[in-house]
């Protein structure tokens, strides 16, 4: 049984070549090209024969040979059947093998086939070749069977159709013939639907490849050989065009297309426009940059076909087949003879021209196809990268000089990234995995000598330096066009011929565009200067310079014995002046430019990245163009192009920079309006000064005079001013040649200015009108007040008398003021200023006040008249009834003493309660009468008799009023209703009576002979006050304001009977039931009812006190927030813990309900209160964070979540202001579920802030290092970048700080130790958002320290060591030691062997005794800490050694060496490895600091 799948015989490249087989000439090989590679789009194949029908002009050239006659090297076609009569006898050997191939198991027979037909010389030929075209391209429709791949299909089995496939070729092999089913086609894609038997893999596959089962299989063969064969012959002439494309222009043999021909090319061109006769269209036609370009391709076309011709001679020598066979071209045809007219005989000896061919065959490296496939590598990677462009050269709107620096710099640093690292590492890629099946010892890319390399034999550093040539020539094209397109692009938008006629109008003029037009390339802002400058200096210079020609004269000249010429003060002042200085726009444009040509100048050779083994201590470098780049054209005229567009650009924006000059010019009308001090002016105006001739009311400010016409002239003014602005200076950006000048806010800050002083001066003079209208009011309000007032005595009418006399004279100064206030108001209406409308009704109510007064004094003088005589005779008749009644009142006195018995005590109570009335009566008209004398001028009485009369009363009244309110009281007492007795008050009158009645008996006793019985009553009256004072502490148990009916229910169980007061309850009855045996009991109780009350006054204290306790909001963000909460916290503290108290009380029994109540109430407050300020906590948090836009589009959810709460808050604080008691409003449920969602709502929102962050961390992830709190500072601040600055310590493992220039750009980084590192590149910060220029300034910091490592590295092998340690930062310095240590051990390894190690313990001994001498030497501090810490690691390494030369290591291989941590400069990069891993350096600025001792825990 035949296999599945078989291989069949073939060649590997670099076999024997094939036989030379005739090819078509070379114009056939061109059209053979372009139409393999324009075959049908379909899967169509290319068909030779309908070529030439379509070209009759090739057939009589002899076309590529091509086997299509069916000869399969050994299976012959079948022949034809004989004519009719003729016997024929076949071979039974040929008769077995066409049976065997018609009935033969399909795979077998096909691979036979295949096999035999290798052996062919054909056959050989594809067997040496390396296919990379698809092979259905080269299919013929002359084997067509005739049937469509539906006809195929039908009757198929549902299993599938037996075939067999051919397998494009693996390996070794040509291909492999594999057993399939065939399941369907695929119309679209063109193709069969096979599964293979044996692997039941899916596969789709052309009709070329598939031999169905019931198919004529050496038809097929023959189908199948024919595409291998045209596609062979295709490939060779592919690569015979590249390698004649590939060809440099050697002068030395040829020369380019000279000055003759190119003209006489041009003649014959340009002969139709000639013929016209038109000068000016054939100057046109000859200038236009299609007759350029038709030249440069006339001028390739004759160069490529020199190329052909030098390449054809050297296929013709017969020395070079071996070499061209190799390369798999077109065989070379046979050299024709040449004619022997003209041919003269070389003596022999004279030219070995085989041998010196021969010769060059053995020098050069085009002869390995594996350097061809590297070469086509290295053209296909220089084609893509010429179609680059450095510099950006188009624009769709005008952007700002900083945005188009940092656009066109973005541009430069990501395709300068590409040509620097991409393009020269991936073309070294492609180059090492083509050369990787070349010969190695002729192409040894693991070379490790660079004396080696450098040989001139090397082939393959011939080879690099050939790719170096054209990566410089793809470098040059790509530079080249980059900044001539980029200058092109300058130019255009500089072209418009620009004329500034004033603020408001400038006339561009462009030339005629066939394309779109461009806006303005930059946008500039007019502004007000930051800072103040030289407003005069053109007159200070020429001022200075007359001066010091006057100095420089002789002394014969100078006519005066001092200068005459006054130097002139410069004047200091703001100016207008662009957003962006006018000399930084040039410097910038330019950047780009000399950014473009000095970035290209850093690609390194090929051979760094191909040669990984070799260590290049001076980086070679491709060439590219030059600042001083010359060209030299075909008279030889050298030009420096470069130089000439970059002069181009300074000239093109210095010509288009000289408008915005002038158009800043016709702004000096307004320079000292821009300097204008607004405060200053306005103070210095003398339209207003303060009275001092008017004395205000206390509190009120002083009146101010206005000049009301100056004040006008000077509103006019601004007015008119305002306008003229508003007319001269343009709303809309200005065009101004390659500029957009945007005048919109300097107009508005100037109109602005004018509208301030008017709004201020109006303001003011508003405040003038009020302060003048409230005194005069205040004045007149004073005035009608005393004139309203009704005199009720005669003190009164002499009053308002005097006051009336000096109305007039009160009310003309005033009505003076009330005319100056009128046109002060008519002022502000003139410039129709609005007052309000309580200032306008004061204003007229202050006009209408004289009139009114005028009415009112005349009223008060007619009063006057009527009261001021009758008050006169009235007084004089009053006080001759007085000295009367003083005589009765005396006698009242004395009668008193008739009273002597206790039973006339209501009678004489009710005598001395009269007489002591006419007493105080009589005391006060004596002080009434001697005042009024006074007024009238009249002498004063002396009225010594009523004096007496009260010192003779006192003792009646002390006894007789006691007497008789003590037994009212204490019938009341006794008799009266028992709950309404005060216990309190009877205790403090019972003690009162007891004190007065002491002292009248104290006074009759002394007098006893004259009032004995008036001393029987006092002391009647003594004994039953102290009588009755037992009785007070019942009262006062019993009169207990806790009393309560319960408190009675039990005093009746002790007592044993039932004792319930009501109305009808007296004291009698309490002293009929013998309380007072139980007084000791009626205590306890009534104690017992106290404590139950203050728990009930407690509780009415604690509600009363939260009467005054109101919430306290405090204006906050367009809201308010809650404020001063420490007191209501605290009385609720207060509270609950007195609450608490009350609950565990034994008296809270009656209250109980009621204390749990206010429990619950006092326990919502608390919540409600703690609740809003917890959300208060985190809205105050939030609010200024969602105040920015920006936030809010980033976190458009959380925004609205957080605008719900912002909502509420809102509400509450609006409706907290209208009712603010804190225990009505907080006492609110829904208040408290409305702050836990807001709670909700605000801690999502944290999540989502801390989710956003989490997305700025995404991008720096440095930014992990900081809390929510710290990047929220950086984010807010980002605009200020100084501001960042204390955050670096925490991102960065050593970077404390960075230097900003004025530009704020990035130059230098600084480490805690003060180490300095600059920047490879600054960094600009304020281009971008802080997470991307901080993501810079770590990329720039690991790019500055391989920077820094590779200066240090190659410096390492130029300067000392002790030297070099001082030389470079720390970190360096110890990892290119350890690179050196590294490299030196293993090349005395190399070299010595066993002996290696002894040779560099040497080495290190006396490294470090040079540093035992720097140390003891003066070192910087930065420097020993670097010696220190490398002097912890040559110890290391010197310990290293030791090791190796005790276990007698002699190759580096050895793991005693592998297991140390070396360091590698490979790549262009420094690699560490230990034992079998390998890591690239991080680059990590890691400062100055000391190092740990190396041990193997270290």
């Amino acid at each position: 049984m035949s296999s599945p799948s078989k291989k069949v015989r073939g060649s590997k490249p670099g076999r024997s070549p094939a036989k030379a087989r005739a090819i078509p000439t070379l114009d056939w090989a061109d059209d053979i090209i372009e139409s393999t590679l324009a075959a049908n789009e379909d899967g169509s194949s290319f068909e030779l024969s309908k070529y030439v029908d379509k070209n009759p002009e090739k057939k009589g050239v002899e076309p590529p040979v091509i086997n299509t006659s069916g000869d399969l090297g050994g299976v012959k076609p079948e022949p034809k059947m004989p004519t009719k009569g003729v016997v024929v006898v076949e071979d039974p050997a040929v008769v077995f093998k066409r049976k065997k191939m018609k009935t033969g198991e399909l795979s077998s027979v096909l691979t036979e086939m295949f096999n035999e037909w290798i052996e062919t010389s054909e056959g050989e030929r594809v067997g040496n070749s390396v296919p990379a075209l698809p092979l259905h391209f080269f299919d013929s429709s002359d084997f067509s069977t005739g049937k469509s791949p539906t006809s195929w299909m039908e009757g198929m089995p549902e299993e599938g159709l037996d075939a067999v496939v051919y397998d494009q070729p693996v390996g070794d092999s040509l291909g492999t013939f594999s057993r399939i089913l065939v399941l369907g086609y695929d119309e679209k894609a063109a193709m069969y639907e096979i599964q293979y038997k044996v692997t039941a893999e899916m596969a789709k596959k052309r009709r070329v490849e598939i031999c169905m089962s019931n198919e004529d299989r050496p038809k097929f063969m023959r189908r199948l050989t024919a595409c291998l064969e045209r596609r062979c012959s295709a490939e060779a002439l592919l690569r015979y065009h590249y390698c004649v494309s590939c060809m440099p222009l050697d002068r030395t043999v040829i020369s380019t297309l000279d000055l003759e021909n190119s003209q006489r090319i041009l003649k014959m061109a340009l002969s139709s426009v000639e013929r016209k006769n038109d000068p000016a269209a054939l100057a046109q036609a000859e200038g236009s940059e299609t007759v350029s370009t038709l030249l440069e391709e006339a001028t390739g076309q004759y160069e490529n076909v020199m190329n052909k011709l030098i390449f054809d001679m050297n296929m013709l020598n017969p020395s070079n087949l071996k070499v061209f066979n190799e390369l798999a071209l077109p065989p070379v045809p046979p050299p024709k003879p040449p004619k022997q007219v003209g041919v003269v005989a070389m003596p022999a000896g004279r030219s070995d021209f085989n041998g010196a061919f021969n010769s060059f065959v053995g020098t050069t490296f085009m002869t390995s196809t594996e350097v061809i496939r590297s070469l086509l590598g290295v053209v296909s990677s220089c084609l893509r990268t010429e179609s680059r462009r450095v510099l950006s050269s188009s624009h769709t709107e005008s952007t700002t000089l900083t945005k188009f620096a940092e656009n066109q710099n973005r541009d430069i640093m990501k395709t300068s990234r590409i040509i620097k690292d991409d393009w020269p590492q991936r073309t070294a890629a492609g180059i090492r995995q083509a050369l990787s099946g070349a010969d190695h010892a002729v192409y040894n890319m693991e070379e490790g000598a660079l004396a080696k390399f450098k040989q001139e034999d090397n082939m393959l550093r011939k080879l690099l330096n050939r790719v170096n040539l054209a990566m410089s020539d793809t470098l040059y094209d790509v530079c080249s066009s980059s900044i001539k397109e980029y200058s092109a692009y300058i130019l255009k938008c500089a072209e418009a011929v620009v004329t500034v006629v004033s603020a408001g109008e400038i006339q561009v003029e462009r030339p005629p565009s066939a394309g779109v037009e461009m806006p303005p390339l930059l946008a500039i802002g007019l502004q007000k200067s930051p800072e103040k400058g030289c407003l005069n200096q053109a007159a200070v210079d020429k001022a200075n310079a007359d001066i010091e020609a006057w100095n420089a004269l002789p002394d014969e000249d100078k006519h005066e014995p001092e200068c005459p010429i006054d130097p002139v003060e410069p004047k200091m002042g703001y100016y207008f002046e662009y957003n962006v200085p006018l000399a930084e726009i040039e410097p910038t444009l330019l950047a780009p430019f000399d950014t473009c040509i000095s970035e290209l100048q850093g690609v390194h050779h090929v051979q760094r990245y191909v040669m990984e083994r070799l260590f290049w201590p001076n980086p070679e470098l491709v060439g590219s163009v030059t600042q001083d780049e010359v060209t030299v054209d075909v008279t030889g005229k050298k030009t420096a192009w470069v130089k000439e567009l970059r002069d181009a650009i300074c000239t093109a924006v210095e010509d288009s920079s000289s408008p915005l000059t002038n158009y800043v010019e016709t702004y000096k009308e307004f320079v000292d309006f821009l300097n204008l001090d607004v405060e200053e002016y306005i103070g210095g105006l003398k339209h207003a000064a303060t009275s001092e001739d008017d004395e205000p009311e206390e509190g009120q400010p002083h009146l101010v005079k206005v000049d009301v016409a100056a004040l006008e002239k000077v509103l006019k003014f601004h007015v008119e001013q305002k306008l003229k602005v508003l007319d001269a200076i343009p709303a809309l950006p200005v065009e101004c040649g390659m500029f957009l000048i945007e005048t919109a806010s300097i107009r508005e800050f100037l109109a602005e200015k004018h509208q301030d002083i008017i709004d201020r001066l109006l303001t003011s003079h508003m405040e003038h009108c009020e302060i003048l209208t409230t005194f005069v009011d205040t004045k007149f309000q004073h005035v009608q007040a005393t004139l309203a007032a009704k005199p009720n005595n005669v003190e009164e009418v002499t009053e308002l008398k005097e006051f009336v006399a000096t109305v007039a004279n009160t009310m003309a100064p005033l009505e003076e003021k009330i005319a100056e206030m009128m046109s002060y108001y008519g002022a502000l209406d003139d410039f129709k200023f609005k007052a309000t409308p309580e200032a306008s009704t004061a204003k007229w109510t202050a006009y209408g006040w004289p009139n009114k007064l005028n009415q009112q004094c005349e009223d008060a003088l007619r009063l006057i008249d009527q009261c001021n005589n009758a008050y006169m005779q009235d007084m004089l008749n009053e006080q001759g009834r007085f000295l009367q009644d003083m005589g009765f009142l005396e006698k009242e006195v004395d009668d008193l003493e008739r009273y002597t018995d206790i039973k006339h005590v209501d009678e004489a109570a009710e005598r001395c309660a009269e007489t002591a009335k006419k007493v105080s009566d009589a005391s006060t008209k004596a002080d009434l009468f001697n005042s009024r004398e006074g007024l009238f001028d009249l002498e004063i009485t002396d009225y010594e008799q009523l004096g007496q009369i009260k010192k003779n009363f006192e003792p009646y009244n002390n006894l007789w009023k006691t007497a008789n309110d003590w037994l009212t009281s204490s019938r009341k007492w006794l008799h009266g209703s028992f709950l309404e007795l005060d216990a309190e008050e009877v205790e403090e009158q019972v003690d009162g009576f007891g004190m007065a009645i002491a002292k009248a008996a104290k006074f009759f006793e002394r007098n006893e002979e004259k009032f004995g019985n008036q001393f029987k009553v006092a002391k009647d009256i003594q004994s039953q006050v102290k009588a009755f004072a037992p009785n007070v502490p019942l009262i006062t148990a019993l009169r207990n304001k806790g009393m309560r009916d319960r408190h009675w229910e039990q005093l009746s169980t002790v007592v044993g009977f039932e004792i319930k007061p009501d109305e009808a309850f007296t004291l009698s009855t309490v002293l009929e039931m013998k309380l007072l045996d139980y007084l000791e009991a009626c205590t306890k109780i009534a104690e017992a009812a106290q404590k139950e009350f203050n728990i009930e006054v407690m509780l009415d204290k604690m509600l009363a006190e939260w009467d005054d306790m109101k919430l306290d909001i405090f204006a906050y963000a367009g809201t308010g927030v809650l404020k001063g909460v420490d007191e209501i916290i605290a009385l609720l503290d207060e509270h609950v813990t007195q609450t608490q108290v009350m609950q565990f009380s034994a008296n809270k029994g009656p209250f109980e309900q009621r204390i749990d109540d206010w429990n619950a109430k006092l326990m919502t407050v608390s919540e409600v209160i703690d609740s809003w300020l917890a959300v208060q906590r985190n809205w105050m948090y939030l609010q200024p964070i969602f105040e920015s836009p920006d936030i809010n589009k980033q976190l458009p959810a959380e925004g609205q979540k957080f605008a719900t709460v912002d909502k509420n808050w809102r509400q509450t604080i609006s409706s907290t202001r209208n009712n603010n008691k804190v225990i009505e409003f907080c006492d609110n449920e829904k208040l408290l579920e409305r702050f836990k969602s807001s709670a909700i709502l605000l801690d999502q929102v944290q999540k989502g802030l801390s989710d956003y962050l989490e997305t700025k961390r995404g991008v720096f992830a440095r930014f992990y290092f900081l809390s929510d709190d710290d990047l929220l500072s950086i984010l807010s601040e980002s605009k200020n970048v100084k501001l960042v600055q204390p955050h670096f310590k925490k991102c960065f493992e050593a970077i404390d700080s960075v230097q900003f220039e004025e530009d704020l750009t990035i130059t230098n980084m600084f480490s805690p130790e003060k180490e300095m590192v600059p920047f490879s590149i600054p960094i600009d910060p304020t281009t971008s958002s802080v997470e991307v220029w901080m993501l810079a300034l770590e990329k720039m910091m690991l790019v500055s320290i391989r920077d820094v490592m590779i200066t240090a590295i190659a410096d390492y092998t130029v300067t000392p060591r002790p030297e070099w340690m001082q030389k470079h930062p720390a970190m360096c310095v110890l990892n290119g030691s350890q690179m050196f240590w590294t490299k030196e051990t293993e090349a005395y390894l190399e070299e010595h062997g066993e002996a290696g190690p002894q040779k560099a313990l040497d080495q290190q001994i006396a490294q470090l005794d040079d540093m035992i001498i720097l140390v003891r030497g003066k070192l910087s501090k930065s420097a020993r800490s670097t010696v220190g810490a490398l002097t912890v690691i040559d110890v290391h390494a010197r310990d290293v050694m030791k090791k190796l030369v005790a276990n007698k290591v002699g190759d580096k291989l050895d793991f005693a060496w592998s297991s140390q941590l070396r360091y590698y400069w490979e790549e262009d990069n420094l690699w560490a490895s230990m034992v079998a891993a390998r890591r690239p350096y991080g680059y990590e600025y890691l400062g100055n600091t000391f190092r740990l001792v190396i041990t193997p825990l270290t």
